[in-house]
């Protein structure tokens, strides 16, 4: 499992007028890493961003989920 933590702009960016809304890392996986968990910091946001052997990785979606379930309790946020 490789797991990055990157601190992006704190103000939004803008390309050609257009604001950039959200931004996600990609978290590289090679050899025997088969899990890669990203996150970055973006105008007062955090965006997560996974890769994974899906092979390695059966189970990702119960994964994701527990990540969410985390995420929502430290937040004290309820999604659909």
């Amino acid at each position: 499992v490789l797991v990055t933590n990157v601190p992006g702009p704190m103000t939004p960016l803008r390309l050609a007028g257009a604001k950039l809304l959200r931004a996600y890392p990609a978290a590289p996986i090679a050899g025997n890493v088969t899990l890669g968990v990203g996150v970055l910091s973006y105008a007062g946001d955090l965006g997560l961003g996974l890769t994974a052997d899906a092979e390695a990785w059966p189970d990702l979606p119960a994964f994701v989920d527990a990540l969410r379930e985390s995420f929502d309790a430290l937040t004290g946020s309820t999604r659909q």
